[in-house]
């Protein structure tokens, strides 16, 4: 089964704010990072059941899972994921040291 991914509006601003603390550091590796990111959550497209519950899922009513994403550094960004039905829907993306999301941070 194939499983379509979509990146709610949160979602894209996380990644948009992540690109941008990103390119304040280094310009060039922004650009190739949040390529690399977004063609990476392609994964999701073929077994999503096969990345893990989030740590904090268990604070949710429903199963938040998370697909890491490393970059050169070894540091893991985090996609944040619901599966419903035949979608991947990512809610969140979480930079390296930021604090587990809660469901208020969700709303």
């Amino acid at each position: 089964m194939r499983y379509s991914v979509l990146l709610t509006a949160r979602a894209i601003r996380d990644l948009d704010a992540a690109r941008l603390h990103l390119r304040q550091h280094a310009p060039e590796t922004a650009e190739r990072w949040h390529i690399a990111f977004l063609e990476s959550l392609l994964l999701l497209e073929s077994d999503p059941l096969r990345w893990p519950l989030a740590p904090e899922s268990s604070t949710f009513p429903f199963d938040l899972r998370q697909f890491l994403f490393r970059s050169r550094s070894r540091k893991a960004n985090r996609a944040l994921f619901v599966i419903e039905g035949e979608q991947d829907r990512v809610l969140s993306i979480r930079r390296p040291g930021q604090p587990l999301v809660t469901l208020r941070d969700l709303e």
